[in-house]
């Protein structure tokens, strides 16, 4: 039996990075192997004000990579 056909739109990875050998090139060669470097800080101040930032590196000998950096602010809880 076939599933039904839906207009789901669904994510498609085209490349990427790994940081482990058992997980390259992947199924269709698109993965290249990489460092892999997280930090992670978090603040919280005299004011009660606390947050955190993170950045995630990955860096391949192929001399390519990605870098990704996040800001974290909480925010008050709203129902809607």
């Amino acid at each position: 039996m076939f599933a039904a056909i839906t207009e789901a739109t669904v994510p498609m990875v085209f490349a990427g990075f790994a940081s482990s050998v058992s997980e390259v090139p992947a199924a269709y060669g698109a993965f290249e192997l990489a460092k892999a470097t997280f930090v992670r800080n978090t603040r919280s101040g005299p004011d009660g004000k606390s947050g955190a930032d993170e950045s995630w590196d990955f860096s391949s000998d192929g001399n390519s990579g990605i870098s990704v950096q996040l800001q974290f602010v909480p925010t008050p809880t709203a129902r809607t």
